[in-house]
């Protein structure tokens, strides 16, 4: 009786200081908001928006977006809104043996970060002090969870798996930034476990987003 109360107080206790940290962070983080789009013109990404192309608008529909402290841009699409991520295409001169989850709509923490010129990790002003009409190479990641509860995450970076592309960072005015990957980049699908973390696969995954302040 007493471990099973203790299993229940501890796991109360986790849950309760994870989901207070998370909103303490999304809280001190949101100035200024934001939103996102995401773009599909060639019909080839493998990471688009739903809702016929709707943007992502912070503190509508369950959203939010928002730009942190360093400069860049965090989206959490919440539980009515979703993005898409497509493992269709491995690069199959990289790929393990084990499987993706399943291509589809899934609950998405996607977070960025401008590096420096020389690939480094990262700028201090991120998105929003870079000069306009300047690119910038960028780290990007997506975290999600599969319909078994297994923890996933997609990440382009460069500087931390020399077999991944950086994304690429536009600053296209002084209120609005796009997010690529062409169908050459490669980013890693890393499946998380409680022993630590697993390469699951290397996968082309386009991407084309504007981000507006």
């Amino acid at each position: 009786m007493k471990l099973h109360f203790l299993l229940i107080a501890t796991a109360t206790v986790v849950a309760t200081a994870f989901v207070a940290d998370r909103n303490l962070i999304a809280a001190k983080s949101h100035n200024p908001s934001a939103q996102i789009s995401f773009q599909d013109p060639l019909n080839q990404d493998q990471i688009y928006g739903d809702d016929n192309g709707a943007a992502y608008v912070d503190n509508q529909q369950g959203v939010q977006c928002f730009f942190v402290a360093n400069g860049n841009v965090t989206l959490i699409t919440g539980n009515t809104r979703h993005l898409y991520l497509g493992f269709s295409t491995p690069d199959t001169a990289l790929n393990s043996e084990l499987s993706p989850p399943p291509s589809g709509y899934y609950d998405v923490n996607m977070t960025q970060g401008v590096e420096n010129p020389d690939g480094s990790c990262c700028t201090a002003t991120g998105l929003l002090g870079m000069p306009a009409g300047t690119s910038a190479p960028s780290w990007l990641s997506l975290s999600f969870n599969d319909s078994t509860g297994h923890s996933w995450i997609v990440r382009f970076a460069h500087s931390n798996d020399a077999n991944t592309s950086d994304v690429t960072a536009t600053n296209t005015s002084a209120t609005t930034w796009t997010i690529t990957a062409t169908p050459a980049d490669v980013a890693v699908l890393i499946e998380e476990g409680k022993k630590g973390n697993t390469i699951a696969g290397y996968y082309f995954m386009p991407v084309q987003m504007t981000i507006t302040q």
